[in-house]
């Protein structure tokens, strides 16, 4: 005979389970990339879930000197925010990556529904 304590363990199992497999499925995208393929995949809270957000992209040799000279100026805005908390900084990051991933995942959808039609 199940009890509401039963099922109540069960729900938080399964949740458990399901944020694993997330996180693995997400690893093995951006696990074992050759030469200059990049991956980046983000997992952000959202509503309560788990939204996961992914993609590949190439880097160039000559785009050294520009992404470096991005991440001062990251590293500069978050010095100067000075929040002295981790976490903020890491949420901040999860969360432009996420912006950013699915502002591009959108553009590449109107292109192909303009090509479609």
């Amino acid at each position: 005979m199940w009890v509401d304590n039963d099922v109540d363990r069960a729900k938080v199992e399964i949740t458990a389970l399901s944020q694993k497999f997330i996180r693995t499925e997400i690893f093995a995208r951006v696990k074992g990339r050759e030469g200059k393929r990049q991956s980046l995949a983000v997992v952000v809270g959202r509503d309560g879930r788990p939204t996961p957000v992914h993609t590949d992209f190439d880097v160039l040799d000559t785009d050294l000197a520009k992404i470096k000279a991005l991440v001062k100026k990251i590293e500069k805005a978050i010095a100067e925010e000075d929040s002295g908390r981790k976490n903020i900084v890491l949420a901040a990051l999860a969360e432009l990556s996420a912006r950013t991933i699915e502002a591009d995942v959108n553009d590449q959808r109107a292109t192909s529904e303009k090509a479609v039609s």
